[in-house]
């Protein structure tokens, strides 16, 4: 049995923003709402209008990383082994890619570059639990076999398995275009939070909002989560929401093989025949992808796809047989 604590502070992490920006988006050059909220009037130009998107690189990024491991080792004796692996983690950044772009099919860079604790949340790459087991079992009657037909037919036979389940990966939620109007071309804006709404709305039934029927059911293929627990921010503001705060669907896979080892020394001294048995995704368990968190068009209509999954991100079960012969 082992038990570990590993710890990490990361420090500049680099990021690659838009700088050319709208004028307002720059410190400062914003109104202030009442409520404190920054706001871009319509049509403010571009930093430098001679120029287009202008990608820039920056290190301002930090992050922590926490976590206990648990494991256990059983080496081969008596016919059987088993390994178990378990981490229980917390995983935290301001910023989770080089030079812009996407992560897992997310725009990640930061919505308000003159404010980058706004981003700090959990990362990209987060999974608060992961289980690994595995092991091997050799079928314990062979010893008890003198029959040279018993011996070939029930001798021999192993089985092993490998677990692996985790919890999901957090996801930003998107308001789907750039309300703000910030011209941050490399940055998803975020919706409102809806008071009294959970900011990972995957349990229960929906509210019910225009275009989003009341009742249905959530943390499925359809619909994994509330769309009707957002709103579309201001015109010109920055939603209230905060990054990567939706978790994802967790994964759960077990795969097996049965192995029979038949000796054919009559045939040729050290001559092995192998049988091998194998299934991958054994209970055709399906590991969905990220749901759809883009929210609202740029017309400000609802997207009607939003938390729906379309695919999964493991195949199927699959079985595969083998033979070996060793001499």
């Amino acid at each position: 049995m082992q038990v570990g604590y590993v710890g990490s502070h990361l420090y500049h992490l680099e990021q690659g923003p838009e700088a050319n920006r709208a004028v307002g988006a720059v410190l400062g050059g914003a109104t202030l709402l009442p409520d404190g909220r920054k706001f871009f009037a319509a049509g403010l130009p571009l930093i430098n209008p001679n120029f287009g998107n202008i990608q820039w690189v920056s290190t301002p990024g930090w992050g922590w990383y926490n976590g206990l491991q648990l494991g256990f080792q059983k080496r081969l004796s008596g016919g059987w082994q088993l390994g178990a692996n378990y981490t229980w983690s917390r995983n935290t950044a301001s910023v989770d890619q080089q030079f812009g772009g996407e992560v897992q099919g997310q725009l990640v860079g930061p919505m308000d570059l003159d404010d980058l604790p706004r981003d700090y949340s959990l990362s990209t790459f987060h999974q608060s639990h992961v289980l690994s087991i595995n092991g091997k079992y050799r079928m314990p009657w062979d010893r008890l076999l003198t029959a040279r037909v018993a011996k070939a037919v029930l001798g021999g036979w192993e089985i092993n398995s490998a677990l692996r389940a985790t919890s999901g990966l957090p996801q930003v939620i998107g308001a789907g275009f750039n309300v703000s109007r910030s011209r941050h071309v490399l940055a998803a804006d975020r919706p409102d939070l809806i008071p009294g709404f959970s900011n990972s709305p995957t349990e229960g039934v929906t509210a019910g909002c225009p275009g989003v029927a009341a009742g249905q059911k959530l943390g499925t293929p359809n619909l994994y989560f509330d769309p009707c627990a957002f709103s579309l921010p201001l015109a010109g503001t920055y939603g209230n929401l905060g990054r990567n705060t939706l978790i994802g669907p967790g994964v759960f896979n077990v795969d097996f093989g049965l192995v029979k080892n038949t000796a054919l020394t009559a045939l040729h001294e050290g001559m092995n025949l192998e049988f091998r048995a194998e299934f991958f995704n054994l209970f055709n368990h399906a590991n969905f992808r990220l749901p759809a968190a883009a929210l609202f068009l740029a017309t400000g209509g609802r997207n009607t796809n939003a938390g729906q999954i379309t695919g999964t991100n493991t195949f199927g079960r699959q079985v595969q047989f083998g033979l070996k012969l060793t001499f």
